[in-house]
């Protein structure tokens, strides 16, 4: 999937509320809100730039250390 469309997706799964990524997301934003690299003010990743609450719904989207 290139990126743009790994966007889409996590902003329609966002936007939606699917019961089902929101589910898979609940783990991986928790490593998020400890993550030194997250920006509180905007809810994004400092390295990738990403929206966090869409990124954490994408199934195939990475953590960019690693982290999940």
């Amino acid at each position: 999937m290139t990126r743009i469309g790994a966007i889409l997706e996590g902003w329609w799964y966002y936007l939606t509320s699917n019961k089902a990524k929101t589910e898979m997301s609940k783990p991986r934003t928790a490593i998020c809100s400890l993550c030194q690299h997250k920006d509180k003010l905007l809810n994004s990743c400092k390295e990738c730039g990403c929206f966090l609450p869409a990124k954490t719904r994408v199934e195939d989207a990475e953590c960019p250390f690693g982290y999940w």
